[in-house]
């Protein structure tokens, strides 16, 4: 995206290229809805995982 912003644009974003301040976010779904709090956990013990969340279900690390 930095690359299509015009000069200005470009000057005001290229710091956030290594230093990011929103992280990544995925959404994943589950064939099995009684799966959800081990698949939560699971994503959980990721490296470089915050949080997990599934409806009232969230993990904070």
């Amino acid at each position: 995206m930095i690359e299509k912003q015009d000069e200005d644009g470009k000057k005001l974003f290229e710091g956030y290229r290594e230093n990011n301040p929103l992280g990544a976010a995925y959404i994943v779904e589950v064939n099995d809805a009684s799966e959800i709090d081990t698949v939560a956990d699971k994503i959980s013990a990721l490296d470089h995982v915050n949080d997990a969340t599934s409806g009232e279900h969230q993990q904070r690390l």
